[in-house]
């Protein structure tokens, strides 16, 4: 018999350690690096990796604007049967969602996201193994394809 599923709260540590590893890790340097280069051509005009650290995210999400917003969405209350239902669930789109850090702080704060970014393995790719599993979704591209 094997163990029990793991929740939500007790894989964000992890995953959140390993994702705050990579930049240090050669070989994921590396291939981020070339794929970048392959995607935007040579040169520091086309691509650049930043982190949002989570003091910020939550300095963001206090935001009283932010919490009207959640507070009005997760107030409605649609018959369930109901295609507004699915609606009214409060949900973020990350625009540049890189290695997935803003899609693990608002799975754990309950809100379903999606990530977009242009690099679909150092990426997406790598979101989608560590962020996905706690309910983060991510996507490759630009939005609005």
């Amino acid at each position: 018999v094997g163990s029990p599923a793991k929740s939500a709260s007790e894989l964000l540590p992890k995953k959140l350690k390993r994702l705050r590893d990579l930049p240090t890790d050669t070989d994921w340097i590396v291939s981020w690096a070339l794929e970048a280069v392959k995607h935007f051509g040579p040169g520091f005009a086309g691509a650049a990796y930043g982190e949002t650290p989570f003091p910020s995210w939550l300095e963001i999400f206090r935001l009283p604007a932010v919490q009207a917003v959640l507070s009005f969405q997760t107030s409605v209350s649609p018959p369930a049967d109901s295609a507004v239902a699915t609606q009214c669930h409060p949900s973020v789109i990350i625009l540049g969602s890189a290695l997935g850090y803003l899609g693990l702080f608002f799975a754990a704060a309950g809100l379903r996201s999606v990530g977009y970014d242009l690099l679909p393995e150092s990426m997406v790719g790598t979101a989608r193994r560590h962020a996905g599993q706690l309910g983060a979704e991510f996507e490759i591209g630009a939005a609005q394809e």
